[in-house]
């Protein structure tokens, strides 16, 4: 997943930039151009880069940052990730002190598969979940200042 987040952001970097060509020259000459570019539009408007929301096929969305100072990637938006339903998808932002408060809610979902697979990324990134007997598609998640927990409703 981290390999292929990487090629993502490089890719939509390079074609941010125009460096998708086959000349060395010209790839390195466009990324200048592009954070040159950048950097102006962010002095003279207070733009501080470009923002990619990728809608995938299932209706999930993933953000990612082009900033000035490197137009050749385009950064991973911590907690700015949702499911098809508009769900926050847990990230490292769900156990950041700063921005964990952000996923305190009532989540439902579709079927237990897709609940799962939130528990499943939920738990890789610090978050406690709580199942127990009570799981009937949905979670009730709270911030008590220090930590994220989630137990089935």
């Amino acid at each position: 997943m981290a390999t292929a987040r990487f090629r993502l952001e490089s890719q939509i970097g390079e074609a941010f930039t125009g460096a998708t060509t086959n000349s060395t020259i010209w790839n390195s000459m466009a990324t200048f151009l592009s954070s040159i570019g950048l950097s102006f539009v962010s002095k003279a408007l207070g733009i501080d880069g470009a923002i990619y929301v990728i809608t995938w096929r299932d209706g999930s969305k993933t953000t990612l940052l082009i900033r000035a100072d490197s137009v050749n990637e385009a950064k991973y938006v911590q907690g700015g990730s949702k499911d098809a339903q508009g769900k926050r998808i847990p990230d490292g932002a769900a156990s950041n002190p700063d921005t964990a408060q952000g996923f305190a809610g009532v989540y439902q979902f579709k079927d237990k598969e897709a609940m799962l697979r939130w528990i499943d990324t939920a738990r890789l990134y610090g978050v406690t979940v709580i199942e127990g007997s009570g799981i009937a598609g949905g979670l009730d998640c709270r911030w008590d200042g220090r930590t994220l927990t989630c137990r089935g409703n």
